[in-house]
């Protein structure tokens, strides 16, 4: 089968108190005792998206949330995390927002604090004054105010600006123009509703106008919803004594940035926290995702006419309080990705097109992540995430983990035969355009994850199926693919590697006749005699192996690379003559690969071959 054909058979796609109420208290201390241990390692609990370890960098207190942006004018994204620190009084410097600039791969330098009102609770990002540097905007819980910090540019920020009279305890803010006079506004949602500051375009702002919604709302988002080219907002209302309402409310907007009335639509239950617009379903038409702190999250699809249906619940998890919407898999379907507080974790509903959604995949485990934000955080074109946990006080950064392109790959001998003395076997493998055979770098290349490319063996570019396309032959030792491999028919083989900075996969499908151990061992002999073999292939990261001493005196175990390094060892003689078992890892995690182990006594050697798989 020639590489073209292989291509389409046999490639793997691979302060002041905010809640103020005696019900907000009781739900914010069902969560700390929830989350009383320790936070763990981050780890990637289910799906394939984000590739644990995660990394976390510490923030001020009690991050509530956390928005991205190029704070610095260098071309990559920065963060910025509101620090509500409720201890914290007027002035204090616990009241901040936290700024960690970005290196451009997905890792960011420590943070800077710029004081705020008191208890910021949601920050945004944007040119308030007009001069094409990055301000930003935080609804101050505490205070009830929201604080304006204009950017000099650089990643750094002038003293705040506090605006009050913006509703109670403020909870979500959004930089907008409203009003559609080229001068960004600041919406924010509070317990008494939605609080408009119309913007003068140079980084000041008219005093708020409040809007009631229905129970006082807590998310908030802005969309053209009903497409007359004005910015409609939507609230999901977190609900209040006696009803706990659970619904969105839906304002349309108009010339003047005043909104005169609204709709309401039931959403999930009660008590919705975080909301987000997008379109889920691919008509053309803005669709209204909320989060309920019980139910989690369901859909209202819109009809284009600032309408909706009525919500088609999803549930994700408990104590949900945050959602956004975003293409995370890059399939050209929106994708809701949601914080559980009651679980610590961050779970991802692949959708369908249609405005319905897989069932979740959780990521990671927090203490109790609040919110996150999406963003390109490494440059690679993939969104990644940036998670707030207020716990642990960190924003912790999930790269997505784009996946493999697919390859042709062929693989030959097409019968391998494990006591051929033949030194090696062949790989050709076959990019589709617009990549190149020569786009792949060689060193990269892995075959069953585990055995690189022989160095001591000629590679190269030709056309070697006659196809017309250029590929690659590479040589593999043939021992260590022996060692990687298990009998059968159709034995998967496969290829990883690096082309054109991108992970790439292939899978060819070989048989493999029954083999011999290396080395037999003489387990029912009557005398003792030195030989070594391995339990492979190994998993986990164990090294188990079966060796036999043939007397008490001094005899060492070691383990080494296809180099010959040897890479840990273990005196053993005082176990004796006869069989014996260890786990030469000693309870290490080893990296996969293709090892050797080899025993040595009274100047005699004996070797064995071990796979370590992932």
């Amino acid at each position: 089968m020639n590489l073209a054909t292989k291509r389409r058979s046999t490639v793997t796609d691979m302060a002041g108190m905010s809640w103020p109420s005696w019900r907000g208290r009781f739900v914010r201390l069902l969560v700390l005792l929830a989350f009383a241990s320790p936070a763990g390692a981050q780890s990637a609990h289910a799906g394939s998206l984000f590739v644990a370890p995660f990394q976390s960098y510490a923030t001020g207190s009690e991050p509530y949330s956390v928005a991205i942006g190029d704070l610095n004018g260098d071309g990559k994204l920065d963060l910025a995390t509101a620090d509500f620190c409720w201890s914290c009084t007027v002035g204090d410097p616990g009241n901040s927002v936290s700024v960690l600039l970005g290196n451009g791969d997905g890792t960011f330098g420590p943070r800077r604090d710029f004081v705020t009102g008191r208890g910021p609770n949601s920050v945004a990002i944007g040119d308030l004054n007009g001069d094409g540097k990055p301000d930003l905007a935080l609804a101050n819980e505490g205070s009830s105010t929201v604080s304006v910090l204009l950017g000099y540019g650089d990643g750094t920020f002038g003293p705040r600006h506090d605006y009050g009279q913006t509703g109670s305890n403020p909870h979500g803010v959004v930089i907008h123009d409203l009003n559609v006079d080229g001068k960004p506004d600041l919406i924010m949602s509070s317990g008494g509703g939605i609080s408009v500051l119309l913007g003068h375009g140079n980084g000041t702002f008219d005093e708020s106008v409040n809007l009631d919604v229905r129970g006082g709302g807590f998310g908030v988002a802005v969309g053209d919803l009903n497409a007359d080219g004005l910015p409609d907002v939507v609230t999901a209302n977190h609900g209040g004594w006696p009803d706990y309402d659970g619904s969105v409310s839906i304002l349309m907007g108009n010339p003047y940035g005043w909104y005169s009335g609204r709709t309401d639509y039931p959403a999930g239950g009660r008590e919705n926290y975080g909301v987000a617009i997008g379109d889920v379903n691919g008509d053309g038409k803005l669709d209204v995702a909320a989060v309920n702190l019980f139910f989690g999250p369901s859909v209202l699809l819109g009809k284009g006419d600032g309408t909706f249906d009525f919500a088609n619940s999803i549930g994700s998890g408990w104590l949900t309080t945050f959602l956004t919407i975003g293409d995370l898999n890059q399939d050209g379907r929106l994708d809701l990705v949601v914080a559980s507080e009651g679980e610590g974790t961050i779970s991802v509903h692949a959708g369908k097109g249609d405005g319905t959604f897989e069932p979740r995949s959780d990521y990671g485990r927090w203490r109790r992540p609040h919110s996150l934000a999406i963003g390109d955080l490494n440059g690679d074109g993939w969104p990644d995430l940036a998670v707030v946990d207020i716990l642990s006080s960190t924003v912790t950064v999930m790269l997505n983990a784009p996946p493999p392109i697919p390859i042709a790959f062929d693989f030959t001998p097409g019968t391998l035969e494990p006591t051929s003395r033949g030194r090696w076997v062949t790989g050709y493998l076959e990019p589709a355009p617009p990549l190149a055979a020569g786009d792949i770098d060689v060193s990269s290349i892995r075959l069953n994850g585990t055995v690189p490319v022989d160095p001591a063996a000629p590679y190269a570019l030709g056309d070697h199926d006659g196809d017309g396309v250029t590929d690659l032959m590479v040589k593999f030792d043939r021992a260590l693919v022996v060692a990687t491999l298990t009998a059968g028919e159709r034995v998967p083989v496969t290829v990883t590697g690096m082309v054109n900075g991108q992970p790439f996969s292939g899978t060819d499908s070989i048989r493999v006749r029954t083999s011999k151990a290396a080395v037999p061992l003489p387990w029912t002999a009557p005398r003792a005699e030195l030989a070594v073999r391995s339990a492979g292939p190994a998993a986990g990261g164990r090294l188990p192996v079966e060796f036999a001493l043939q007397d008490e005196s001094p005899a060492r175990l070691e383990l080494t690379d296809v180099a010959g390094r040897a890479l840990t060892s273990r005196e053993v003689g005082a176990m004796g003559p006869g069989q014996h078992s260890i786990d030469l890892a000693g309870g290490a995690s080893v990296p996969p690969g293709v090892y050797f182990v080899r025993l040595t006594q009274a100047g005699i050697q004996v070797h064995a071959r071990i796979a370590v798989m992932r």
